[in-house]
Formats: structure tokens, sequence, C-alpha cells
């Protein structure tokens, strides 16, 4: 530690120098979790640190833990509210063996770097299959070990992976790929909820769950639609396409027909359910987006047969129609 500046009262100018610097110095001889006290405190400990506690007070576990009660700690302090960190105390034991070839084997090592998660989710849709991805960032890894090896005897130097790659198993890329997924998704429903916010535009409806706050359903029509719609409000159709878009949910397209037999788009909605209650909110949003004259002169409702879509609830939101 003392080789690389990590010692008691060592200053960096920012927190990744200083983790870089903890990194280098443990050689990937042991795992280092990270837990943050605060906004200005931040703790390192290892990976073998704490006790196991069984998950039940019957537990009758047999197998062995890593967990030793490892007493090694970095202790790392924000320096008045700017970029500089300073390490405020350090203690460097260890009640355990530090294995030599530990980096390839350990978990924290297997996890996927920015760039490799990036081109799994790239490699993944284009189609390709997760076994293929694992394979293709393992050698990647390997060449990039290579290479470091190379430039390291060059120099005289040590190479930065001198135990090669690691380790990386499918269920790793798994992982990291419906991660990366999730956040994706999360940046899509929020840049389509600001785009249909547009008010001149798009009339919206939304539906949050009571207890936890999240987004359930989204109903939505643009004015456009909604002025044909009040001209032509004699036919509905109402149609459900079940996780064929990006989010894995119903979509409910409705349809009217205007005066030359064409079809055009009455209103959209995405349903985190295909029950009563949903069904229910989606056409309580239809019939508020719309003037009660034009709801009166609904005469023809079509629907896909769905259950949930049931003839009373149909009659209650259009009452001068038939189904």
């Amino acid at each position: 530690m003392e080789k690389e500046g990590v010692t008691s009262g060592a200053t960096f100018r920012s927190s990744t120098l200083c983790e870089e610097a903890i990194k280098k110095a443990i050689e990937g001889r042991f795992d280092v979790i990270r837990r943050r006290n605060d906004k200005e405190k931040v703790q390192l400990k290892c990976g073998r640190s704490g006790k196991y506690r069984p998950h039940r007070v019957d537990s009758s576990r047999t197998t062995r833990t890593k967990k030793t009660e490892c007493p090694f700690r970095i202790n790392l302090r924000r320096e008045n509210g700017s970029d500089s960190i300073r390490v405020s105390s350090l203690s460097l034991t260890h009640n355990h063996d530090l294995h030599p070839h530990h980096s390839t084997l350990s978990t924290s090592s297997r996890r996927l770097t920015v760039d490799e998660r990036a081109l799994a989710l790239s490699m993944k849709k284009a189609g390709a299959s997760v076994p293929t991805i694992r394979r293709f960032l393992m050698q990647r890894r390997l060449s990039t070990t290579l290479r470091n090896s190379e430039c390291a005897d060059d120099h005289g130097d040590s190479p930065d992976i001198p135990h090669g790659p690691a380790i990386m198993a499918t269920k790793d890329v798994q992982n990291a790929l419906q991660t990366e997924t999730a956040k994706e998704k999360s940046v899509d429903i929020s840049n389509m909820l600001n785009f249909l916010a547009d008010t001149d535009r798009f009339i919206m409806k939304i539906r949050v769950a009571e207890i936890t706050g999240c987004l359930e359903d989204v109903f939505w029509i643009n004015k456009v639609q909604r002025q044909l719609f009040s001209r032509f409000p004699e036919v509905l159709i109402i149609d459900s396409t079940f996780k064929t878009n990006r989010f894995n949910l119903p979509l409910v397209v409705m349809t009217s027909i205007d005066g030359n037999g064409n079809s055009f788009v009455s209103g959209m909605a995405l349903l985190s359910r295909e029950d009563s209650e949903s069904f229910s909110w989606m056409l309580h949003a239809f019939v508020s987006a719309h003037t009660n004259l034009v709801v009166q002169q609904v005469q023809t409702v079509i629907t896909d047969g769905d259950l949930a879509l049931t003839d009373h609830m149909v009659t209650n939101y259009f009452p001068n129609s038939k189904r």
C-alpha cells in the first residue's frame, strides 16, 4: 500500500485516482466491497469481512462461508466538499490467506466493465446468443491481457494482469444484459412520457400504483385523432397485442372508420395487465378525452373477444352501442 501512496493521511485529487491506487496496490489478491456511510465518507472493506448471518433462525447450514470477520479497512473522507479524497484511517491486516490468482476467479473481477456491457448489448440486439457473446468477450479479455504483458515486458515492468484474464460465466453476461436492458427501458419510458406531455399535440392519461408509486398504465390520443373521432364516432374497434413491444406490455390500439371506409387510430394505451380493472381504466380515460355528445354517438364496439373486456363494461361507457 505504501508503494502506491495509500497511507493514513494521504490525499488524492479525486476519488477515481484514489481507488485506482488502492486497486493497483491490492493486485487482485482479494475482493474489496464498498460501503458509503454518507456523501462525505466511504469505507472499503475486504470481501471476507463481516459474519455470516442465516436468513432463517432454524437454518441448518452445513456448507462453509467465506466470511471470516476480516479486519481489513480503508476509510476515505472527502476534503471540505471538494473533489479531493483523504485516507482518514486504515487497517491492512487480514485474518486469512491471500490467493495470488484470486483476481481471475473473484466475483468482482468477473463483472463486465462498462465497455463490455455496451458491446454485449449491441451484440444481443444484433441477434447474438449469450454463449456467443461470452466467448467473444473472453477472447477480447485474453487479447488485452497478452497485449499488456507484451508492453510490460518491453518496459521491464510486471504486467498489470499477471495471472491471465478474469473468467466470466454465462450467468455474468446474462445479469449484465438484464441490467442494461432495464436501464434502456427506464430511459425509453421517460422519453415517451416527455414526448406525450406536449399538451398542444396530445391528450395523455396515466395511472400510478397507490402503494409503490410506479407507473402502471398510459393512455394517449393526439388532437388530430380526437377531431377525426368526433366526426366519425359510430364504430370503435378495440384490439390488444400481447408483449410485441420492447416494454413487454400489452398495447391496446383503438381504431375507427371514416366516411370513406378507411380506418384511423382513435386512441392507444400501454397496460400493465390485461384484466377488467385495467380495461375499465382505459375506457374511462378514452371517454374522458371526448365530449359526452361524441360518446353517445358510438353505435358499434368490436373487440377481440377478451374475457376481461365484458359486455357490461362496454355498455357502461358506451350506453347506445352494441358489441
